[in-house]
């Protein structure tokens, strides 16, 4: 198992007088923003939630020359936009897009991301991508509200497939939510997307519009999920989310990286 490595927040003005302050692993990382454009889009957009959804490690505009210990592009290895957490249960490094959208919009709102989780650990549950509703614009504007994700793209040691006797271990699943229950909730569907692998990345593409919900795997629309009906979302505020949240009862620490991801509306 890779290290557990602190990173400590800093920014590019920051390291000329911090250098004989801080140990080589932690200057030697960088800010996603700064690595090009490949990252900016989807950094414009978005705040980074960390350890846990009700903290902004990084705020929206705040991306430029920062990274931390749960966001960077590494020293080593692929250098590619890299979310870190553990070794608690629940911990999360999520981007949380910030402008919100309707199911039910004409334009289609998607987000895609070539995604390879790194380091798993001993978790049994990672979520990699996410549509969510907004629980807190619902407050504001007078809305419906749930607080629940209507889709996760998520990677699990072992889950059943709707409809399914038996289990599929090691792979890769989308969890979709089939009506707006809020509490002891039944209404998902589960189907496999892809196996794992722990060196080739794969390429998820989460796409909504008109009520429709589309996921493709490397390209191809998953059949169970081509032109999903999700009208029952309707009036739910939504954003998309990408990171890293372990979703287990166990300690682990936990890797992911995107080579690339994007938001598109």
């Amino acid at each position: 198992m890779m290290p557990f490595n602190k990173r400590i927040s800093l920014s590019v003005a920051a390291v000329a007088t911090s250098v004989f302050l801080l140990p080589m692993q932690a200057i030697a990382d960088s800010a996603p923003y700064d690595y090009g454009t490949k990252y900016q889009s989807v950094l414009n957009d978005s705040k980074l939630q960390a350890p846990d959804s009700s903290t902004v490690a990084i705020a929206q505009g705040d991306f430029e020359g920062t990274y931390n210990e749960y966001f960077y592009i590494p020293s080593s290895g692929n250098k590619w936009l890299t979310f870190q957490i553990g070794p608690d249960e629940k911990m999360r490094s999520e981007l949380r897009q910030m402008e919100n959208w309707y199911t039910s919009d004409t334009s289609y709102n998607k987000m895609i991301g070539e995604v390879l989780l790194l380091e798993k650990g001993t978790a049994d549950e990672v979520t990699l991508m996410q549509i969510h509703d907004d629980a807190n614009a619902a407050v504001d504007e007078g809305e419906d509200k749930i607080n629940k994700p209507l889709v996760r793209i998520a990677w699990l040691e072992e889950q059943k497939e709707t409809g399914a006797s038996s289990k599929t271990y090691d792979s890769y699943f989308a969890i979709v939510k089939t009506g707006t229950c809020a509490s002891s909730c039944s209404d998902y569907v589960k189907y496999k997307l892809a196996d794992y692998s722990a060196t080739e990345a794969v390429k998820f593409e989460i796409k909504v519009a008109n009520n429709q919900l589309t996921i493709k795997v490397n390209g191809v629309a998953h059949e169970e999920f081509n032109n999903f009906d999700v009208s029952y979302w309707d009036g739910l505020p939504s954003y998309f989310k990408a990171g890293a949240y372990i979703q287990s009862d166990t300690s682990p620490d936990v890797e992911v990286q995107f080579s690339s991801l994007k938001y598109y509306d």
